[in-house]
């Protein structure tokens, strides 16, 4: 098929009717790209009588944009956007933001605005992007959001776990101040070691020693990523940008706030950060979320990352494997690699899509 799927049956007593949650790859993607983007589409419906509320979470690079629209109008059909969402403003994030913006109406995004705490914004990489995105949406009688933790839509359905507006400014302060910078730049050269190279002509047959520690450093920018859970028909889903271990750890703490331990109220499906990346996750935060090794928290939840095909690094092999060590199946382990995947609670079945195949168990092999 031209596109993978993983599918759930329904909570019995929810009112719910169906949820999609798309992780789009372009049509005319390159197969020889290693660059990889985020751009997500989700959709959901409460009962038979309601509207579809339809969600989009980053756009990708500019092109990508025009995927998202023809997905959400040809799939979809739908002719509105009832809510965008901006992670952060990183070329392989927002930029497609505009082009669906420019083609489709948006209710409402939910964005950070650096000028609000900044005049001088010179180093802000992506800048002319986020302020047309900005202008374009004013334009067009979008409401505009700051996304930080606490913030709700859809009757609390959607909440925003991270980031607070403190820990915002504190990361645009380190972002774009020298001594800031050079404190990260400090952090991420103590950190630095070589890199799992995924080789999927490689697999093996059990799980090798875990090599993903929790020494993994983020850029301030990645950790200004809205963290975003969705509680649809008592499913709890986490959609994470690329945000990192720091960042990732305040969502949590949100997170149990607002339903207790993981253990007692395990995720249904996770995103897993900056497209599989071994900086943005580690052995402990892997622990808290889903459990540890042999005493994992669920064994039903599924795990969707965007990675471009001929990308070596992402996903990195410690992480997938960190996931399948902590229950995560192999069938529930989903990466774009050049195709479409999709998540569904009770919906129609699509054309041209098939089962996700099972994710290999790789070597965790460095280079």
């Amino acid at each position: 098929g031209s596109a993978k799927y993983i599918g759930q049956a329904p909570a019995p007593a929810a009112r719910l009717i169906m949820v999609d949650i798309d992780f789009i790859s372009g049509k005319s993607a390159d197969p020889d790209s290693t660059s990889s983007y985020d751009a997500i589409a989700i959709r959901f419906k409460e009962d038979q009588d309601a509207e579809q509320k339809v969600i989009v979470i980053d756009g990708g690079f500019t092109d990508t944009g025009n995927d998202i629209v023809n997905f959400v109008a040809d799939t979809y059909g739908a002719d509105k956007i009832d809510l965008m969402i901006s992670t952060h403003p990183d070329t392989d994030h927002l930029n497609g933001l505009l082009t669906v913006i420019q083609q489709v109406e948006v209710g409402e995004l939910l964005i950070h605005q650096p000028r609000t705490y900044r005049n001088d914004l010179s180093d802000f990489g992506n800048l002319d992007n986020l302020d047309s995105l900005l202008a374009y949406a004013a334009e067009q009688g979008t409401v505009i959001s700051d996304p930080y933790t606490g913030l709700t839509r859809f009757d609390e359905r959607l909440v925003v776990l991270s980031p607070t507006e403190e820990y915002y400014k504190h990361l645009l302060h380190e972002q774009l101040d020298p001594a800031g910078k050079m404190a990260y730049s400090l952090r991420k050269a103590l950190s630095e070691t070589s890199v799992a190279v995924k080789d999927l002509g490689r697999a093996l047959h059990i799980l090798p020693k875990e090599t993903l520690g929790n020494d993994g450093v983020t850029s301030p920018r990645n950790n200004s990523s809205v963290v975003t859970l969705l509680n649809l028909a008592g499913r709890r889903l986490l959609f994470t940008g690329d945000a990192g271990i720091d960042a990732l750890g305040q969502a949590a703490d949100q997170y149990e706030l607002l339903h207790g331990a993981f253990s007692d109220a395990p995720l249904h499906f996770f995103q897993a950060p900056h497209h599989g990346s071994r900086r943005n996750l580690g052995s402990a935060l892997l622990d808290r979320i889903f459990g540890e090794h042999g005493a994992h928290h669920s064994d039903n939840h599924t795990v969707f990352i965007h990675a471009a095909k001929a990308s070596k690094k992402h996903p990195s092999s410690k992480v997938t494997n960190a996931l399948l060590r902590r229950g995560t199946r192999q069938e529930k382990l989903g990466t774009t690699e050049g195709k479409s995947i999709w998540f569904s609670i009770n919906s129609e079945p699509r054309d041209g899509y098939s089962s996700i195949n099972p994710y290999p168990i790789l070597p965790e092999d460095e280079a």
